[in-house]
């Protein structure tokens, strides 16, 4: 646990929007070594958090009204 730090430099290094953040997720060795909630805003207008854990991660999109 604890590798939130590595993964989110990874990602910072890879992901330009949402979705390619998704594919960094998806494509993201495992175990991750993670648990932890991640916000991502980018220059699209996307925004969401990501809730992530060893095996798995799941999306809470900021523009979703019906949240």
């Amino acid at each position: 646990m604890d590798r939130e730090g590595e993964l989110m430099y990874k990602a910072l290094l890879e992901c330009k929007n949402l979705s390619d953040f998704e594919t960094f997720l998806d494509n993201y060795p495992r175990p991750v070594g993670v648990e932890a909630n991640f916000g991502v805003i980018d220059a699209e207008g996307g925004a969401a958090y990501y809730e992530v854990n060893n095996t798995r991660w799941v999306k809470v999109d900021a523009n979703d009204p019906n949240l």
